[in-house]
């Protein structure tokens, strides 16, 4: 009888090729190498000659720091013709508040809960110029006032207007539209006001503030 030991040969043995044993139940046959041999296995270093790291000097390219801001209350008055104008591309409203539905008469309608103007937060003081800009470039024609009747027994007042630029367009070198003043044309800033407040939830005026052009007495 030989004493010659046979080992099986196992289909689809893999070896480690770190260290040449053949891979477990434990291992990952995904990996070239055993788990022992992964484990302990140190990532390869890369040579730094011609590495350069680039960093920046904020101290001289740093932006310049946020301006003040402060709050404003904006508003239309209530004899104003719309329900908001935007002038600096800030809306001037009539109205602010949460809309509800109600029942009058039998009629289904949409009423505010409403006070008047809106707060805009945190304006600069660039943006409140060009707000003045504009304002002061606009004039009220045709303003007139109708008294109408709502449903039986009430009535109210209806304000009509337009609002003109007093600023010509031009095409090219040749004027599009030039402003001719009309006798009776009013500054759109007697229509606005714009009140620079403490806190956003500041109304120093109860009823109607003052406007930004005083109205004639």
């Amino acid at each position: 009888m030989s004493d010659t030991t046979v080992t099986p040969v196992t289909s689809g043995a893999k070896s480690c090729t770190e260290c040449g044993a053949a891979f477990g139940d434990d291992d990952d046959k995904r990996y070239s190498r055993c788990t022992t041999c992964r484990a302990s296995h140190e990532p390869d270093t890369v040579a730094r000659e011609g590495v350069e790291v680039v960093e920046l000097d904020l101290s001289r390219s740093a932006p310049p720091p946020a301006p003040p801001r402060n709050f404003y209350w904006i508003g239309v008055t209530p004899d104003a013709p719309w329900h908001y104008v935007t002038a600096g591309g800030v809306a001037f409203q009539k109205h602010r508040g949460e809309v509800t539905e109600g029942d009058i008469e039998g009629r289904q309608e949409f009423r505010d809960k409403v006070a008047p103007g809106a707060p805009i937060h945190n304006l600069t003081d660039a943006h409140v110029a060009r707000i003045k800009e504009e304002v002061a470039l606009r004039v009220v024609r045709n303003y007139r006032t109708e008294r109408r009747e709502v449903r039986k027994g009430v009535s109210m007042n209806t304000y009509h207007g337009d609002i003109l630029s007093t600023k010509s367009t031009k095409q090219g070198g040749s004027p599009l539209r030039q402003y001719v003043a009309n006798e009776g044309d009013r500054p759109l800033g007697e229509f606005l006001w714009m009140i620079r407040v403490r806190h956003k939830d500041d109304r120093p005026f109860s009823g109607t503030p003052p406007t930004m052009v005083k109205r004639p007495e």
